[in-house]
């Protein structure tokens, strides 16, 4: 679990990530924040984490990159071992130490050599394999009449995608959505599975690099693999750099399919209207983006010396969260930031891939999935509804993304009638 100590005393505001209602559709309570003219707020977790809550599009932009926030990990994280006592951050697995929980210099020099491996070009290479594999997961669908779109399509097809990207075996692949599954559900579990799991991809890893040594393929992975040998990347940072980019690579993109695919079924007219070819699926896309971020909340930082805004003091020590969904749906910035805008020039200035040095880097590669993915639905499912035979969409419990449990759909068209009735 997780906790701050914090040096000031307020009237913090509980933020109930693990409350199916506020998950399912918190933008209420952040626009009350933001209404009653909140930038930041005092806020705690369950578990006991407390932590300013950054609410402004504008404040977020500014302080997202300060150099007075750490995002290593050791600082930020204090761990609690099988007996209950508090265990230190130097205790949680090396595996989590990479581009998410670093600060320059090290960040800087890691993010420029894996920099190179995200350009539009390679990304843009991809785009074949990555719709061969949409067309294969669509095509085991099209005998079905229904079915949870996150299980038959957006998860194994993120999967395969970060798998086919970084290198890893197809006869792995199973294996690795496995961990990452369970992953997802190590904030539940407790440190002891973050740890097991954390393992479990390290010996992977570490025996995936003994074989690409002997082998002559040409993957990211076996180029990362080059690098170490060269001396340019130490082992703990090709494992973790690995790792990070298989973990935030599956969760982000299952989650930016699930998310838009309820949002444009949701808003059926939408969903016709891009069909007819009203709007350039790439503008859908991002503003998709903007609208139900897949990061609900950016990783955690802490304040290594005193911030003075907005007529609050940050103290050293203390944890600052910022809420992506506040910022992309703020009323200062975004002109009816409270509809979706697929026209709004304002759309690609949202925050949902970060900022500056830690922008995302597999941003580009989530965009053409996201394209690839909705662009084949739309194909291939024109009638394609939320089953309301089926409970409605469920989100997953979580602080920093925010994804569907389920997203039970039907192929066939509205007018129906259920099983048994004529």
């Amino acid at each position: 679990m997780l906790h701050s100590e914090s040096t000031q005393k307020f009237d913090r505001i509980p933020l109930p990530i693990y409350d199916q209602k506020f998950k399912a559709d918190p933008y209420p309570f952040y626009r009350s924040l933001q209404q009653s003219g909140e930038k930041l707020a005092a806020i705690s977790l369950p578990g006991g984490l407390e932590a300013w809550l950054v609410l402004d599009y504008d404040l977020t932009r500014h302080l997202i990159n300060s150099p007075d926030l750490s995002k290593d990990f050791k600082k930020c994280v204090v761990g609690e071992s099988a007996d209950g006592s508090e265990a230190s951050a130097s205790e949680l697995h090396p595996i989590y130490q990479h581009l998410h929980t670093t600060d320059p210099p090290e960040h800087t020099s890691l993010r420029s050599l894996l920099a190179t491996e995200f350009t539009r070009s390679r990304v843009l290479q991809m785009r074949p394999q990555i719709q061969e594999i949409a067309d294969r997961l669509i095509a085991d669908m099209t005998s079905m009449r229904e079915a949870n779109l996150l299980q038959a399509f957006a998860s194994p097809f993120s999967l395969h995608v970060i798998c086919q990207f970084l290198g890893v075996p197809e006869r792995d692949i199973e294996l690795i959505g496995q961990w990452l599954q369970r992953l997802n559900q190590a904030d539940l579990e407790g440190t002891a599975v973050a740890h097991e799991i954390a393992a479990n991809f390290q010996n992977y890893l570490l025996d995936l690099a003994v074989k690409e040594c002997d082998s002559n393929s040409d993957t990211l992975f076996s180029r990362l693999v080059t690098r170490h040998a060269d001396g340019d990347l130490s082992e703990k940072d090709l494992i973790s750099s690995s790792f990070l980019l298989l973990s935030a690579g599956y969760e982000t993109a299952m989650n930016l399919i699930g998310n838009s695919v309820l949002t444009l079924l949701t808003k059926r007219g939408i969903w016709d209207e891009i069909q007819s070819g009203q709007y350039e699926l790439a503008t859908v896309v991002e503003e998709l983006l903007r609208w139900e971020c897949p990061l609900e909340f950016s990783t955690l930082r802490v304040a290594i010396r005193k911030i003075e805004l907005e007529g609050v003091s940050i103290e050293p020590g203390e944890k600052v969260l910022f809420c992506f969904y506040a910022a992309n749906r703020d009323p200062q910035y975004f002109m009816a930031g409270e509809q979706l805008q697929f026209q709004c020039r304002h759309a690609s200035a949202h925050m949902s891939f970060g900022f500056g040095i830690h922008y995302c880097l597999g941003a580009g590669l989530a965009r053409l999935e996201s394209e690839v993915a909705i662009s084949s639905l739309l194909r291939t499912f024109p009638e394609m509804r939320l089953n309301p035979e089926q409970p409605q969409p469920q989100w997953l419990p979580g602080l920093t993304m925010r994804g569907l449990d389920q997203l039970p759909v039907r192929f066939d068209s509205e007018d129906f009638l259920p099983e048994g009735r004529e």
